[in-house]
């Protein structure tokens, strides 16, 4: 919407996410020998044709979604789970409406999948369309003098955090080439600093 109506949006503010086109386009042989796609293995899954990933979800939901919270872990959440072979309670918390088994959690698990789904379709035809294009970066990063003017993608003001101690996939992707500071700086009409925290 920040996109799309920015009149109808006050502002934007997003932890530790970096713009859809630029997942999607990390995950090539070019790009990073699938790297990017094995430490992003549910943009896939849940992006596949319904209704595989509802179906498999919904026969060991409490596996799924506990491997995929231990997968976003801090090393130090992880040895804690990995010690009580538990998640933590607010972990539990925010799992748990997607495991009672009934067609609420059936069609939360779907709004999920579609979600992903989206994300790998109209939203990345948006995006680009918007301006949000990793190959245009790509050039623009790698000549000396910038080729192509930068313009603004959001017109709206945006809050991009990073977690100070990130989970395990968002140091990777600094080594990847991805900077969450580096991707939201390109696209905001202006430039600030970061905030100690």
């Amino acid at each position: 919407m920040a996109l799309e109506a920015p009149g109808m949006v006050v502002g934007l503010a997003v932890l530790d996410i970096v713009p859809t086109p630029f997942m999607w386009s990390r995950m090539s042989l070019d790009e990073s020998r699938h790297d990017e796609t094995k430490k992003s293995h549910h943009w896939v899954f849940l992006a596949s044709p319904a209704p595989l990933p509802e179906t498999l979800i919904s026969a060991q939901t409490d596996f799924y979604y506990t491997y995929t919270i231990k997968s976003w872990a801090s090393p130090s959440t992880l040895a804690t789970i990995d010690k009580t072979n538990t998640i933590t309670e607010w972990q539990k918390d925010s799992i748990a409406p997607f495991l009672t088994n009934d067609q609420a959690a059936h069609a939360r698990i779907t709004a999920a999948c579609e979600d992903y789904r989206a994300g790998s379709t109209v939203d990345i035809e948006d995006d680009l369309a918007s301006g949000i294009d990793p190959v245009t970066f790509k050039r623009n990063k790698q000549d000396s003098v910038v080729t192509e003017t930068r313009i603004p993608v959001f017109s709206v003001p945006v809050l991009a955090l990073s977690s100070s101690a990130p989970a395990p996939t968002l140091p990777r992707r600094r080594n990847l080439g991805f900077t969450l500071r580096r991707r939201w700086i390109d696209m905001c009409p202006s430039r600030h600093r970061a905030l100690p925290c």
